[in-house]
């Protein structure tokens, strides 16, 4: 699921031209039944995240999660067929290529820079 205000935070960060790939937040949701290994998962992804959000507010984060990510179209470039990791390669050769890659969190903390 996405959160309902996403894609604008997404879009709003390319607002600054050096920024050329935007990473949305992934989220895991848990129910009652979640085992122990869901409930790691759900930590890790919290622990990412906030990784994420620490790199993008000093200069950029290092790379894109597949799940939910933008870069400007200009910069696509085409990954080797058996990249499996290509939401990676994609994100780190906008970086290397001098652009930044920021975060967009679902809910923006009031005290951290973005």
């Amino acid at each position: 699921m996405l959160d309902k205000q996403a894609i604008k935070r997404m879009m709003a960060l390319f607002t600054d031209e050096k920024v050329g790939c935007v990473a949305g937040e992934k989220r895991i949701v848990r129910n009652n039944t979640d085992s122990a290994a869901g409930s790691g998962e759900g930590a890790y992804w919290r622990y990412e995240s906030y990784i994420k959000q620490l790199e993008s507010g000093l200069y950029t984060a290092l790379a894109a999660a597949g799940e939910l990510y933008a870069i400007r179209t200009k910069l696509f470039l085409k990954v080797e067929p058996d990249s499996i990791i290509d939401d990676f390669v994609i994100s780190v050769k906008i970086a290397l290529s001098g652009y930044k890659i920021k975060y967009a969190p679902m809910h923006l903390p009031s005290n951290r820079p973005r």
